[in-house]
């Protein structure tokens, strides 16, 4: 089976958060510190058809997939971050991976950032 567009997996994914860890993903969206930064007012109060929105047009869609993965292994949404990655082929960290064992590699660093 083909691999989803990546905004088809972000929606899937952030439609598959409770209503708590969805509101977490946005705190910790905004809580971010690296550039470029979302503000408040692009994600406070939308639904995740929005955010998913605001997250390709602020990254790009391969930038919006490794933002959503960090985000949400930062809120302990270890499974869900795992699902992303396979869902859209393994492209997570880098605007063309082909390998799955580079994605296991970065889900490790992100999992367990300590000793790599």
């Amino acid at each position: 089976m083909a691999p989803k567009t990546i905004k088809n997996a972000l929606l899937d994914t952030l439609e598959d958060l409770t209503e708590q860890d969805f509101n977490k993903f946005c705190h910790q969206l905004l809580d971010r510190r690296e550039e470029p930064r979302v503000t408040r007012r692009r994600v406070e109060g939308k639904d995740r058809l929005d955010v998913v929105d605001v997250l390709v047009s602020t990254f790009t869609e391969h930038g919006a997939l490794n933002v959503a993965v960090e985000v949400l292994t930062q809120i302990a949404c270890n499974q869900e971050a795992h699902t992303l990655g396979e869902a859209t082929g393994g492209c997570v960290g880098a605007a063309r991976c082909n390998t799955g064992r580079k994605m296991r590699l970065l889900y490790i660093k992100w999992l367990c950032p300590v000793g790599l």
